[in-house]
Formats: C-alpha cells, sequence, structure tokens
C-alpha cells in the first residue's frame, strides 16, 4: 500500500510567504506607514536568519562531493551571483527611471524598488559567498 505524501507543509508554507509580501503593502496602501515599515524591516530580519539557519552559507555540501562536481558547482554559484546582481542593478535603476518617469516620489513605490534591489543583492552575495567557499576546497 503506497501514501500519499501530505502537501500541506507546501500550500501553508505558500500562504506564509503570501501574507508576509501582502500584510506590509497592505499596511502601505491603507496609510499606516509605520507599520508596515516596522513588518518590512522585521520581515528583512526573519529572511535574514532564515538564510542563516537553513544551512545556505555553510560548507557542508562540499564534503559530499568529488573535486569535480565542486568545480561545475561552483561555476553555477558564480553563474547565479552575476544573474542576481545584474537584476538587482537592473531593478534598481529600472526602478529609479519609472519612478521619475511616471512622478511617483512616494514612499510606497520607493520602498518596493529598494525591496526588491535589497533582496536581490542579498541573494548574489549569498550565491558570491558559496561559490568562494567551493573555489577554497578545490584549490586544495
Amino acid at each position: 500500500m503506497i501514501r500519499k505524501a501530505r502537501r500541506s507543509g507546501g500550500i501553508y508554507a505558500a500562504l506564509f510567504a503570501g501574507v508576509a509580501v501582502a500584510l506590509p503593502l497592505f499596511c502601505y496602501a491603507t496609510g499606516f506607514r509605520a507599520v508596515g515599515g516596522a513588518l518590512l524591516l522585521s520581515s528583512l530580519l526573519v529572511f535574514t536568519l532564515a538564510v542563516i539557519r537553513s544551512g545556505a552559507l555553510a560548507t557542508s555540501w562540499l564534503t559530499q562531493q568529488t573535486r569535480l562536481t565542486i568545480e561545475n558547482a561552483t561555476r553555477y554559484e558564480l553563474a547565479k551571483a552575476m544573474i542576481c546582481a545584474g537584476l538587482a542593478v537592473d531593478a534598481l535603476s529600472g526602478g529609479i527611471r519609472v519612478l521619475r518617469r511616471f512622478v511617483l516620489y512616494d514612499y510606497f513605490s520607493m520602498t518596493v524598488v529598494l525591496t526588491a534591489a535589497g533582496l536581490l543583492g542579498v541573494a548574489a552575495g549569498l550565491y558570491l559567498t558559496r561559490w568562494f567557499a567551493g573555489y577554497l576546497v578545490t584549490l586544495r
């Protein structure tokens, strides 16, 4: 007899992520800018702690692989870092152009642009750290 895997954990995680994104935006849109800003800053803190606790910065993933697979993995990590960095720069410069073009100088729009660029920058730093760890292991 084969059991079906429960997928409620993934559904709850997706629902929580949606609420975490929508709630600060809703607070900003309804005029509670201080509450929205506090929620946005606390969500960045929680995101940073989740990345650290997930082991994404750890080098334990390198111990189970051979030198050749580590070299291949580090190439992908560097490519992901460059893509995220390019997207961060593009989001920032494109967001500034949109804000200037349509004269959207409210705090809400600037916060969204800066948050998107900041999260992409964090992702680029994370992938760059993983690339550097793989690079150091392959030098041995």
